[in-house]
């Protein structure tokens, strides 16, 4: 295989394991609760559990979404009795989100779930030496450098 076909089959591949992601991000799931959750919905609530003590501001930058999108999402979240928001007496202006009861349950079964996967892709990855899994860092880095361009010309 010369390089350029090398090109296209690793091409080919990335793109498919893209699309796979992208149509498991458009689905959602219940993670041991009534309410359907999002990707991005059960993603930001895992967000504010590690950043409690955080107000909208500083999450939303974690994130690297602007806070009025983070705002909207804290609000379909309230919405769905998943979170709560709250001001803290010395500081009326900033806003804080508290995971309620039903979310911890969620955030817990998602946790389940990636220690399961990862436990799959953990054993899996135990039968490569270290230097091939050196090459695939190496590959994952030329495709972030090469959607990083992308990113810039798609402003």
């Amino acid at each position: 295989m010369n390089k350029e076909q090398l090109y296209f089959s690793l091409r080919e591949k990335f793109l498919c394991i893209l699309s796979k992601y992208n149509s498991i991000e458009n689905k959602p799931y219940k993670f041991g609760i009534n309410n359907l959750l999002y990707p991005s919905e059960i993603h930001t609530m895992c967000i504010l559990h590690e950043n409690e003590k955080k107000n909208i501001t500083c999450i939303a930058g974690k994130l690297g979404v602007s806070r009025s999108a983070l705002s909207q999402l804290v609000n379909k979240l309230a919405a769905k009795g998943l979170v709560k928001k709250y001001k803290k007496p010395a500081n009326e202006k900033e806003i804080f989100v508290s995971l309620t009861e039903k979310a911890q349950i969620a955030y817990g079964e998602h946790e389940k779930f990636h220690r399961e996967m990862s436990r799959e892709i953990i054993n899996e990855l135990e039968k490569l030496s270290r230097h091939d899994i050196n090459i695939v860092m190496r590959v994952f880095d030329i495709l972030d450098s090469a959607m990083n361009k992308l990113k810039a010309v798609f402003k």
